[in-house]
């Protein structure tokens, strides 16, 4: 803040605020070298020049340079400028030379080859309120240049006061902007410059507008166009033509646009009144820069819409996405259900043919079962041992007839598992004299767990005919029953005479193993696995591990 304040006093800006008319720009030199803005804006606005851009005269930049010159970049357009020498009188005059040189700008290249001018000094009559001062006689800037204006003694030609003034160009104004097809089709094919629009014509353009425009409409009193515009789809183009420079820079009437997204600006036709045409816009937001060549400085922005019809909304889109996601889910949901329905219908045939498979391989057992029990009572009989067998017969009933009432269940209790072995196993040991021990772990509640109906004796039986016959009464059959996590294991051994494990197994064997491959079809989760260990002499270990039974 302090530096510019400093800035300010050194070049010794002064402005009249009495009148609001003039702008006093002078330096500390000898000679008080500057200049003097007239701002004539109050009568081109009296002349209703309504076509003719209308900017305030603004300081851009004003400072001295290395050499002490005083440098002054503006931009005026409809204002009067004059160099003046403040500290230059009638008593003085004749002492100091005035020069002009101007420096041509052409596509960004500065000409020097300019000469330098000789000037006369002219007393100018001050205003009411102002001192008199001097003035070089200079024309209005008219092209894009460098115009540098020096103060030198008369005598020795020493330069005391340098000032140079580069003119830049105002920001555009708009005059009109209309979505009339007729006149934008009219202006597509480069109109004279002569065109001219009545205030009817204005008033038509704003009613087009208005009643096109999906807000609320209200027009800017400077520029009259629209402070809010937005338009529906079918309107996708708009054209907007810009006041004329009636100054500086008049003979460059044309203009430099982009949306904001671009990265290259585009050139209007050079035009009195230069116009941007907007074709067929997609629907969305735009923001338009304009600006005269390469003026940074001067930069018009715009903002407008065009708004999709409700079939191009975002919520359309999702709602349409939606519903066509949702007809695939219900598609890839139907199929996979038929899917799941064939593979249900298939695994419950398959399901149905391993029950089947089950019970018929278990009732062959049965026949089996029998067909032994019945040897071993006539094997009674024949001993002579009628009370025995009598006894074995009672005790057989009974057993089948548990056996039989729970024929059509695939599952039941371990409980009434090792109940029919017990059953089974004393009835065995009428024939042959031989001990058998059943261990049930701490862990195991066998009335809570199920496993197949009749999978142990088998292997129960195989212990006695195979195993311990010809112990005696040396023999021992032993049950463990043991929960190691999720797995039950039960092991069957004996103390018998042992066999070749891998030797072919007999019918009986055959009909288990059979049976044990059928129920882990069956099974979901669960299998069972058989491992037999046989030594000669030293008896057989048959082990059934239960998977994932708890």
């Amino acid at each position: 803040m302090k530096k510019q304040i400093a800035l300010v006093l050194f070049l010794g800006i002064c402005i009249v605020a009495e009148s609001q008319k003039k702008t006093f720009i002078v330096d500390e030199t000898p000679v008080g070298l500057g200049i003097s803005i007239q701002d004539v804006q109050r009568q081109v606005k009296k002349q209703n020049l309504f076509n003719s851009l209308i900017s305030p005269p603004t300081i851009i930049e004003s400072k001295k340079n290395e050499k002490g010159e005083l440098y002054v970049k503006l931009y005026i357009n409809a204002d009067r400028i004059n160099v003046i020498a403040t500290k230059i009188n009638n008593k003085n005059k004749n002492f100091y030379k005035a020069f002009q040189k101007i420096s041509f700008v052409h596509d960004d290249k500065v000409d020097v080859t300019s000469p330098l001018l000789s000037e006369e000094l002219v007393e100018v009559t001050p205003d009411k309120g102002e001192r008199s001062y001097f003035q070089i006689l200079t024309s209005r800037a008219s092209a894009k240049a460098i115009y540098e204006y020096s103060i030198a003694e008369a005598t020795s030609g020493k330069i005391v006061s340098t000032l140079k003034i580069e003119y830049a160009f105002p920001k555009p104004e708009p005059e009109i902007l209309t979505i009339d097809k007729d006149i934008i089709t009219q202006n597509e094919g480069r109109p004279s410059d002569n065109v001219y629009y009545d205030s009817l014509t204005y008033l038509y353009f704003k009613e087009e507008i208005i009643s096109k425009n999906l807000v609320k409409t209200s027009f800017d009193p400077v520029t009259n166009l629209p402070t809010q515009l937005v338009l529906p789809n079918d309107i996708n183009s708009i054209f907007i033509r810009f006041k004329r420079l009636i100054g500086y820079g008049e003979s460059s009437n044309y203009l430099e646009y982009k949306f904001s997204t671009d990265n290259l600006w585009k050139t209007t036709i050079n035009k009195a009144n230069p116009f941007i045409i907007l074709r067929n816009l997609k629907v969305g937001k735009y923001k338009i820069q304009v600006r005269y060549p390469e003026e940074t400085n001067g930069v018009w922005e715009y903002e407008f819409e065009i708004k999709p019809v409700w079939t191009q909304t975002t919520f359309f889109k999702v709602f349409i996405g939606s519903l066509i996601t949702a007809f695939f889910c219900f598609i890839l949901f139907a199929i996979n259900y038929k899917r799941q329905q064939r593979k249900l219908k298939n695994e419950v045939s398959k399901r149905k043919q391993l029950q089947t498979q089950i019970t018929s391989l278990r009732s062959q057992l049965h026949p089996h079962f029998i067909f032994n029990a019945l040897n071993s009572i006539q094997g009674l009989v024949n001993k002579n041992n009628i009370e025995d067998a009598s006894l074995y017969i009672s005790k057989f009933g009974s057993l089948l007839h548990e056996i039989l009432e729970k024929s059509d269940k695939a599952m039941h209790p371990l409980a009434t598992e090792i109940r029919q072995i017990e059953y089974y196993l004393q009835l065995e040991q009428l024939r042959f004299k031989f001990e058998y021990k059943i261990h049930i772990g701490n862990n195991i509640n066998t009335s809570e767990i199920d496993i197949p109906v009749m999978l142990l004796q088998p292997y129960v039986e195989n212990a006695i005919k195979h195993g311990i016959i010809e112990k005696r009464e040396n023999g021992i059959i032993g049950l463990n029953f043991v929960r190691k996590g999720a797995e039950l294991i039960i092991d069957i051994s004996d103390n018998g005479k042992g066999y070749e494990v891998n030797a072919k197994p007999g019918h009986g064997n055959s009909l288990i193993d059979e049976r044990v491959r059928a129920l882990n079809k069956f099974l979901k989760g669960q299998q069972i696995d058989v491992k037999v260990l046989s030594e000669a002499d030293k008896g057989t270990c048959v082990s059934i591990n239960f998977y994932n039974w708890f």
